[in-house]
């Protein structure tokens, strides 16, 4: 919003998210804030329908007044009712998925209604694709990432120094919340397994495992660092890599800060992970909880540290050429521009789209055993 907004795009926020809301008007735009429930999806049944109601209401009466050209709802939970108050009106939607959706929630949600779907990574959007009818409305659009600029010996020293961490030892940085899905766990047994004792592992982040992971980390060096807002800068004025051995990734904005930084990343074969890391190439990527092969590649990085640079350096290089906020932004206002100028394809395709498309997911459904 704020990147469009400089190219003259006019916006308007209509969201559920007290946070974003404030965050919005402080940058000046235009919000509304009023909440939603998801109907029949975690556990809701039909007590929210009142309320979609109103949405979907209010929502048109705000198209009404605004006259948007296209409308993009972020990730998907909106869609039940954001969808069909566009499409009563011939407004073009666009639904920008940042997390894999099961079958049954695609359907549930109507995730495959919208005139397009944006994916962060193929893996978020690749099950949507075997939809013959949303297969044509997919497309990709990879997360950006400001250039933060890279480190130098003189302020590693320091900020190490600072820290009081020794400057000859390599620095393995694990980032994120710390649940079980992204397996920080792993990262901790992989340094149990060194034989080479100058790694350490910095711990950033905070998170309901964080007590169970202090225990498994005793007499190890590990450090917990908690929630930290300088997270970037310990990336890239602190480590020598980050690792990421998730099992559940769309496409990780810290595999994104890492690379920028000029560090070469370590993550599982989880998710947008694979897109993110070219093996070999910008970084190492290994098999989901090969606690064996993590702790290889940690060891590999800190004994050969060309191979390290040069990990880091096209990792740089690849960010600034394929993942940039211009590339991120352009992308996105080619889209809206498209869609602008489609022809609405009226009331009447949009429910035989929407009913085809259904069919496929409930017969995809039942002969899976999912809905």
């Amino acid at each position: 919003m704020q990147g469009l907004a400089d190219r003259k795009h006019i916006w308007l926020l209509v969201t559920n998210h007290a946070e974003m809301h404030s965050a919005a008007i402080a940058c000046g735009f235009v919000a509304v804030l009023f909440p939603f429930k998801r109907i029949l999806v975690d556990g809701s049944g039909l007590k929210g329908l009142h309320q979609s109601w109103n949405c979907f209401t209010r929502l048109r009466e705000i198209i009404r007044t605004f006259k948007p050209q296209v409308v993009h709802i972020n990730n998907g939970g909106a869609c039940q009712w954001a969808v069909p108050a566009c499409a009563s009106l011939g407004i073009p939607t666009l639904v920008h998925l940042h997390a894999p959706w099961s079958r049954k929630l695609r359907f549930l949600l109507g995730l495959h209604h919208p005139d397009c779907i944006v994916g962060v990574s193929r893996a978020i959007v690749s099950a949507i694709e075997s939809d013959p009818i949303a297969a044509p409305k997919v497309r990709i659009i990879y997360n950006g990432i400001a250039d933060s600029g890279v480190g130098n010996s003189e302020a590693r020293s320091q900020a190490r120094t600072a820290m009081g961490f020794k400057d000859s030892q390599f620095f393995v940085a694990f980032v994120g919340i710390l649940i079980q899905a992204k397996r920080a766990q792993d990262a901790i047994a992989a340094m149990r397994l060194l034989p080479n004792k100058n790694c350490e592992l910095l711990i950033i982040g905070d998170g309901p495992y964080r007590a169970m992971l202090e225990e498994l980390a005793v007499g190890l060096p590990v450090h917990f660092l908690g929630n930290r807002p300088d997270a970037q800068h310990l990336m890239r004025d602190v480590c020598d890599a980050v690792i990421l051995p998730s099992e559940i990734e769309a496409f990780s904005l810290v595999l994104l800060e890492a690379a920028i930084c000029g560090l070469p990343r370590i993550a599982s074969d989880a998710g947008g992970n694979v897109e993110s890391i070219h093996h070999m190439q910008d970084g190492l990527i290994v098999p989901l909880g090969d606690v064996t092969g993590f702790a290889g590649a940690i060891q590999r990085l800190s004994v050969d540290r060309q191979l390290c640079s040069g990990l880091g350096n096209q990792a740089r290089s690849r960010a600034l050429d394929q993942f940039s906020v211009s590339v991120f932004l352009d992308s996105f206002e080619r889209l809206y521009d498209s869609l602008n100028k489609q022809q609405f394809d009226g009331m009447f395709r949009k429910i035989v789209s929407a009913a085809r498309s259904n069919f496929a997911l409930i017969r995809g459904s039942a002969g899976k055993g999912n809905l």
